[in-house]
């Protein structure tokens, strides 16, 4: 008769493979139940618990932020109908409609563009032929900023009685 490390005895090996199946704690390809300690079973328990915590023992920001998201935006089972091959197709050639549109508007765009560029920079040559200070100033980049007025807040709460405001002082 053989017997595991933990001095129970199994059974008595009949063949090669239930002897190493034996030493194994395993009898007749199953494993057997081994007795754990309750200590044991709190080390891992309380293992777990560290996981789920940070080290200063609250529990980490991920997991409060994926309740949170859970709670306020719960998931609904949703099924996903099949597409056919016409609706395939059709989405296709709308993409290919789209396609061409977003090309033909993008290239409008640069006509435009390069049509005011050409337009800036041939009255920009003909004012340099007519006064260099005027094409110097007029090349120059301009630091001002927008006139920016600031105004107080238009309310409709009348004054307090008596009351003198900075503005009016």
């Amino acid at each position: 008769s053989s017997s595991s490390s933990s001095g129970n005895v199994l059974f008595a090996a009949a063949s090669p493979v239930m002897a190493t199946a034996s030493r194994r704690g395993m009898a007749g390809g199953m494993k057997q139940d081994k007795p754990e300690s309750l200590e044991a079973k709190k080390r891992q328990n309380k293992g777990r618990a560290k996981d789920k915590k940070g080290s200063d023992g609250k529990q980490k920001s991920e997991d409060r932020t994926e309740m949170f998201r859970q709670k306020v935006f719960p998931t609904k089972p949703r099924t996903v109908q099949p597409v056919s091959a016409a609706e395939l197709e059709k989405r296709a050639l709308l993409y290919k409609e789209y396609s061409r549109a977003c090309l033909a508007a993008d290239k409008e765009r640069t006509r435009i563009l390069k049509s005011v560029a050409n337009s800036r920079d041939e009255a920009l040559a003909e004012l340099k032929e007519l006064s260099t200070a005027l094409y110097t100033h007029a090349i120059s980049p301009d630091t001002t900023p927008y006139p920016i007025q600031f105004r107080p807040p238009l309310t409709e709460t009348p004054p307090k009685p008596g009351h003198v405001s900075k503005s009016t002082a």
